[in-house]
């Protein structure tokens, strides 16, 4: 699809390549922050000050906005666009959606993982950054656990399928980080896996929470949240957190 006379466009990369961009578009107000030779293709600039650790993504880019505007907007909330509403009466009746990248890199203490809880219904779906694809083997192991759960393959053909997935789902569990903001966006809950301990980025004008990161690093298990950090014993621990956490959701 291509894209013309654009009246803003907001640049969220600030690259020489992303500003350029703005041009492309033909958009009258080209707004980002100065990096470099960005500066040149931006009609609206402002000063990037990446020490300030305090500051949030969406609270950074909402301030270029408010300069561009000359006006202040104390109690913007930004809300959903998808008005899509659940087709499930009863929140109980909610499942689990487990949505992975197709490489499965966390075979190991996702097997322990689903093993543990207690009888639940999981739908897992694996994805690439090009496709949506099937289960696949990883869904055939899982199926071959001494467990009482149900792990059931769902195989979105479509990106709206998948918004739709994650509509009807109690919370979601990803290892895949747009997948996780997006679950947020949509207000789902999401747990997000990982290899690393880096904060999660924080949300000041969106109406859902960031995404809670497990991290699973050096044979230990981190739940990264917003304000703490708190270190879990083991995989059997970590079930009974999401467990208690979905008894407060549902």
């Amino acid at each position: 699809m291509e894209v013309f006379n654009v009246d803003i466009y907001l640049d969220l990369e600030n690259s020489l390549k992303s500003s350029f961009l703005g041009v492309s578009f033909k958009a009258k107000h080209k707004l980002g922050y100065k990096n470099g030779m960005n500066s040149i293709f931006l009609s609206h600039k402002l000063e990037s000050d990446d020490k300030k650790q305090d500051v949030n993504i969406d609270e950074k880019y909402f301030n270029l906005f408010c300069s561009y505007e000359n006006k202040n907007y104390p109690d913007y909330k930004v809300k959903s666009f998808f008005e899509q509403k659940s087709k499930l009466k009863e929140k109980k009746e909610r499942e689990i959606l487990v949505i992975l990248s197709h490489t499965v890199d966390y075979k190991n203490e996702l097997l322990k993982m689903f093993t543990e809880f207690e009888e639940k219904k999981f739908f897992i779906a694996l994805i690439n950054k090009v496709n949506l694809v099937n289960g696949g083997d990883f869904l055939k192991e899982l199926k071959t656990q001494d467990s009482s759960n149900s792990f059931v393959s769902n195989n979105f053909s479509t990106y709206p399928d998948l918004q739709e997935g994650i509509i009807e789902s109690a919370i979601v569990i990803t290892d895949i980080e747009w997948i996780s903001f997006i679950s947020a966006y949509l207000g789902r809950d999401c747990f997000l896996l990982s290899r690393n301990n880096k904060a999660m980025p924080r949300f000041k004008y969106f109406e859902s929470s960031s995404p809670l990161r497990i991290s699973f690093v050096n044979g230990s298990i981190i739940m990264n949240m917003e304000k703490e950090n708190q270190k879990i014993s083991d995989i059997k621990g970590l079930v009974d957190f999401i467990h208690k956490f979905l008894d407060l959701k549902l």
